[in-house]
Order: C-alpha cells, then sequence, then structure tokens
C-alpha cells in the first residue's frame, strides 16, 4: 500500500472526505476484502496512538496542524486530484512493515514533540544578577551604620571606631580601593566585627570579585548573632549566580530569605528565587 492509498484511507476514517467520496469509497470498501483489512488495521493503529498520547501532545499537535492548515500549507496537497484506489494483495509482511512503519513515525513525532515541549528557556543569570543587585540599599545601610558610630575621641585621637566610619564614609563616596585598606586594616584588630567584614563582602562584589565575596559573606548569612545576616546572605546568592555552577547554591540562599517574614525583602526574595525554579 503506497503512501497515496494510506492518505485516502486516513482521510477516510479522520472525517475529511466530502459526501460523494465518502460513498464511492465506502463501496470500493464492501466490494475488496484487502481494503477492507487495510482499513480496519489502520482504524486500529490510529485508536492506539489515540490512547497512547498524552492530552496535551494530541493538543500541541493538533494547533500545528489547524496553524499550517490555516497558513494554507496543505492546500497545494489537496488541489491535486486523488489517484483511484485499487489494492491488488495485502501480506502479513506488508502489513508487518505498515505497523513498524507508523511506530517508528509516532515515536518520532511524539520524542519531536517533547523535546519542544521540554525545553527549558536559557537562565539568563547575568541579567538576573542585574535586575536584583541593590548597591544603593547597602549605601543607605552604611549611612545609617555612620550614624550610630561615636566620633572622635578624646583629644582628637582617633579611635578603632572613627576608622570604621571613616571607612564606611569612603565607600559611601564610591572610593571603593580607600574604604578596602581601612576596613581590612580594621578587620585585621577586630576579626569579629560583621559590619567590616560585610562591607569588605560588598565592595568585592562592586569590584566583580565574585569569589572572594562568597568567601567573606558565606560566615557572616550563618551568623545567627549577626543583624546583617539576612542580607549577607541576599548579596551571597546573587554572588553565586556569578560564578560556574552556582544556581543551586542561589536557589537555596533565595529559598531561605523568601520563607522568612520577618525579612523585611522576602518578596523579592521569592521573585528572584521564582525566576531561578526549572521553567
Amino acid at each position: 500500500m503506497n503512501e497515496q492509498h494510506i492518505d485516502t484511507i486516513h482521510r477516510y476514517l479522520t472525517g475529511m472526505m466530502d459526501a460523494a467520496e465518502q460513498q464511492a469509497f465506502e463501496a470500493e470498501i464492501q466490494q475488496n476484502p484487502a481494503l477492507r483489512r487495510e482499513v480496519e488495521l489502520e482504524r486500529m493503529l490510529l485508536a492506539g496512538i489515540e490512547y497512547a498520547g498524552r492530552n496535551d501532545a494530541r493538543k500541541t499537535i493538533e494547533s500545528v496542524q489547524t496553524k499550517l492548515r490555516q497558513e494554507g500549507f496543505f492546500d497545494s496537497a489537496q488541489t491535486k486530484p486523488m489517484p483511484t484506489l485499487t489494492i491488488v494483495h495485502s501480506s502479513k509482511v506488508t502489513i508487518m512493515k505498515r505497523i513498524l512503519a507508523i511506530a517508528a513515525t509516532f515515536i518520532v513525532l511524539a520524542g519531536g514533540v517533547w523535546f519542544f515541549m521540554n525545553q527549558e528557556t536559557p537562565l539568563d543569570t547575568n541579567a538576573l544578577f542585574t535586575q536584583y543587585y541593590q548597591p544603593k540599599d547597602d549605601i543607605q545601610r552604611a549611612k545609617s551604620i555612620i550614624e550610630t558610630l561615636d566620633s572622635y575621641g578624646l583629644a582628637g585621637v582617633q579611635t578603632d571606631t572613627d576608622t570604621l566610619k571613616m571607612a564606611l564614609q569612603l565607600y559611601e563616596a564610591d572610593k571603593y580601593n580607600e574604604a578596602l585598606a581601612l576596613l581590612k586594616g580594621f578587620a585585621e584588630i577586630h576579626p569579629e566585627n560583621d559590619v567590616a567584614q560585610y562591607y569588605i563582602g560588598v565592595i568585592h562584589i562592586s569590584q566583580g570579585r565574585y569569589a572572594k565575596a562568597i568567601e567573606v559573606l558565606l560566615p557572616i548569612s550563618r551568623s545567627e548573632e549577626s543583624a546583617l545576616k539576612n542580607d549577607a546572605l541576599w548579596n551571597l546568592g546573587l554572588c553565586y549566580m556569578k560564578t560556574e555552577n552556582g544556581v543551586e547554591d542561589a536557589r537555596n540562599a533565595f529559598t531561605k530569605l523568601s520563607g522568612d517574614n520577618n525579612y523585611p525583602n522576602h518578596r523579592g526574595a521569592k521573585a528572584v528565587l521564582e525566576q531561578l525554579l526549572p521553567q
């Protein structure tokens, strides 16, 4: 049975024939046992495919067919006269070949539909980082911390607190290198000071040293005593986006933040998380 004969049978089984053509074809089925067997075989195969196919896959295929039909893709084929159907012989070998051909076609089609339906949109972590990186928040936070720090000590002698204050003022003025030098000096004397460590990490982020920022911010994000814990975790999650294979770590960071209703920006964390989850 050639492709044109198969198409004729499919048109009959799917109700695409007009009344006159259908009547003539049914008359030939009654007179031709070989044709009748082929029609029944095709009917069973199509029913099996329909039963096995998932609804969403069928809908996708149907939508593609509808789109192609609307664009006239099938018009040229439909304008050609259909050949007279004559079937002389249908052996078991021919039937088996036909079954295998339809099965192979269905597997390829189903595989193609699955492939395109399950393609994930590539995650652009650089764009996501740019969208949610908020240096203005850290600048405002620095201003608030500066207001809580004491001024110069007695007799104009500069104290460690004044060093930290000056470092934050330099950071606020975008003088990152000078601020970083003062912060590192302060942190050597006061390694437990989370403010100095936090802004060392923040400056590393601003200068694109994400691995170093992670190294500094990670202990703060795990400290239950630090008021900067969640802010460190936010920046840590962003840094993970800029590292190779860091998406899962970023998801974990924003999962924690989105689940903490006491974190002021937990809704923002949830928005980031939704874009990090597989689509």
